[in-house]
């Protein structure tokens, strides 16, 4: 097998593994990403609070909206076509993290070793589930992995490869700002240990930190609803005042700092030291040590999510992933495979039942009712468990009608039960011809009966009515 063919298997199962599960690992992949790139290219969608304080920078929805702008120009109406548009970045950036990967383990193994290393990290379950959405984690991880694949080369190719890996850290900050204790360990390391690659680093990274700078001040400057009107770096600034000096985040939930422990690669860790022992060209100590280092400070945090380690586990699978191919080869006479398919098994704890995909019943039925251009009720889901405006195609006029176009004739509201207000003026309006209905009760079913709806079809937990 081939680098190049391993690298397109990756992709393809990365791809498929979003398509034939739709669903959320988070709301932010819809709240955060997709309605923010809807509204700034169509003028509507849901507006999350980040967005009314300038929380968020507008780098990836730009992005986003710009391909959006590219899908109406070309006609593509279809939300999954469009959705397959917005996946040209992510699968992009996937696919030079796995060419990362290769590199970092030829330095260190012969190629066709490396190239199973690439199917190693390629089919690990918590990578195809995290690869092909549109979270800050998945961005930035990948952004990672590649900016310390640079930083090793840097070792023997020099500071122009370190200004690389500065510019690929900053990008990495730019997509999740949660990023920077990686960024704080790999300054502190080259002060003490490589201080010849420091200042190329921190050029290529100053440059993205004055792009932000300019990002934000060109967007946050007049509209934000904010004591600090806009100005440079203005969403970084809201970041750290609300998550760190404030510590606001924990109002969203806290746990304990021993939350993670179900979801850490101890057994990556493990191995990987027992294996340097024994070949220290397979040393990865920086990435390793920063890797820790993050996942302490998240333990830290009162306010934990189990996505928030995808970054870390991406890195350690990279780094880890030499030692599991080494080993086998020395245990065995052929082709590592057994051991790509035992490490990806032993990758299996890190996608608990709290990252595995919910809603896509949900989403795919919504895709349908846009499809259809009919309005649209949803009942039974709340608002950040459905797909937004962005699988909806339309203004949620009922709930957040504040920014309607006369040319949008696509509507979609949500409802908590059959007393919601919402429900009650939905079921009244006669655009309103289609309801998705989760985990049905017979009163809600009742309601929408009465209302001249019929129950026509369903999926998984949800049913659909129409009229």
């Amino acid at each position: 097998m081939s680098r190049s063919t391993a690298i397109v298997v990756c992709l393809i199962l990365a791809g498929a593994s979003y398509w034939l599960v739709p669903g959320l690992v988070h709301p932010d992949e819809i709240f955060q990403a997709l309605e923010p790139a809807n509204r700034a290219a169509f003028g509507f969608g849901v507006k999350a609070w980040e967005w009314d304080v300038g929380l968020r920078n507008w780098a990836v929805p730009g992005l986003l909206a710009g391909l959006l702008r590219l899908c109406a120009a070309l006609d593509l109406d279809d939300v999954w076509a469009r959705r397959g548009v917005l996946s040209i970045p992510s699968l992009a950036l996937h696919a030079a993290a796995l060419l990362a990967v290769f590199r970092f383990a030829a330095r260190r193994l012969d190629a066709t070793l490396a190239t199973w290393c690439v199917a190693l990290v390629g089919t690990a379950p918590v990578v195809l589930l995290f690869a092909n959405r549109t979270l800050s984690e998945s961005f930035s991880g990948a952004l990672l992995l590649i900016a310390f694949e640079r930083l090793d080369a840097a070792e023997v190719e020099g500071r122009r490869v370190a200004f690389v890996s500065g510019v690929l850290f900053g990008l990495a900050e730019v997509t999740r700002y949660g990023t920077a204790p990686f960024i704080l360990v790999v300054l502190v390391w080259l002060a003490a240990r490589r201080s010849a690659l420091l200042l190329p680093l921190v050029a290529g990274g100053g440059v993205i930190a004055l792009a932000l700078g300019v990002l934000d001040a060109s967007t946050w400057g007049v509209t934000v609803e904010s004591p600090r009107l806009g100005g440079f770096w203005h969403s970084l600034v809201e970041y750290t005042d609300f998550n760190i000096i404030k510590g606001k985040a924990g109002g969203f939930g806290r746990s304990p700092w021993w939350a993670y422990f179900p979801v850490l690669g101890v057994v990556w860790v493990a191995l990987s030291l027992v294996v340097w022992r024994w070949n220290e060209r397979l040393r990865a100590s920086l990435p390793l040590l920063a890797s820790l280092v993050y996942l302490v400070s998240i333990m830290a945090v009162p306010h934990k999510e189990d996505r928030f380690v995808y970054p870390a586990a991406l890195l350690l699978l990279m780094i880890s992933a030499p030692a599991f191919v080494w080993l086998a080869s020395r245990l065995s006479a052929r082709l590592p495979g057994p051991a790509v398919i035992a490490a990806t098994l032993l990758s299996v704890p890190l996608v608990p039942d709290g990252l595995l995909p919910k809603g896509s019943e949900l989403i795919t039925l919504t895709a349908r009712a846009q499809r259809e251009g009919s309005g649209l009720l949803i009942v039974h889901a709340g608002l950040w468990g459905t797909g937004g405006s962005f699988f909806a195609g339309g203004s949620n006029l009922m709930r957040l009608g504040d920014d309607v176009r006369p040319t949008v004739t696509r509507r979609w509201c949500t409802a908590d039960d059959a007393d919601d207000p919402g429900f009650v003026r939905a079921v009244a309006d006669d655009s309103v011809r289609r309801a998705i209905v989760l985990n049905p009760t017979d009163v809600t079913t009742l309601s929408l009966t009465s209302a001249g709806f019929r129950q026509t079809d369903s999926l998984g937990d949800a049913a659909w009515f129409e009229r």
